[in-house]
């Protein structure tokens, strides 16, 4: 009697297993959902006759000069990405800026290269530039862009 419940047990069971693997094999496959990404933040354009700003080459071209002038009444920030390309390479800097209350004019030196433990490399070949400012004022955002061409950095 023993065996005869065991040998049931054993059926029932396979029959189940059997049942479980036919379901699960005809299920159409679930695929994972793409992970949304943040959408970029679109901010409102600050015009060119309310800023103004201008990139020139430094005198032996391993820079560029930043001049930003026409600074916006109530300016807190100004967060600056300069994007070129060197010998087919993409590169870029970023960085902030702050503004005091009485700044009418900024001007900052970027580098065209990296630095480390005082030893700089400097890209060659940079003849255009992406700038893409984010101005905070007191009023919220804004944003401005433009391409500069440079002269031959080599």
């Amino acid at each position: 009697m023993k065996k005869e419940v065991i040998i049931g047990i054993l059926i029932v069971l396979t029959i189940a297993g059997a049942i479980f693997f036919l379901k699960t094999k005809n299920k159409p496959e679930k695929k994972a959902l793409p992970t949304p990404t943040p959408e970029e933040e679109v901010l409102p354009t600050i015009s060119d006759d309310e800023f103004s700003a201008t990139l020139t080459p430094r005198y032996d071209k391993k820079a560029v000069i930043l001049k930003i002038e026409k600074i916006p009444k109530g300016t807190k920030m100004i967060e600056y990405e300069m994007t070129y390309d060197t010998e087919g390479v993409e590169r870029g800097v970023m960085g902030t800026i702050t503004v005091k209350p009485d700044d009418k004019t900024i001007t900052r030196e970027i580098l065209l290269g990296t630095c480390s433990r005082n030893v700089c490399v400097y890209d060659k070949n940079v003849e255009k530039v992406k700038l893409v400012l984010r101005i905070e004022t007191d009023k919220g955002f804004k944003s401005w862009s433009k391409e500069f061409l440079l002269e031959d950095t080599e």
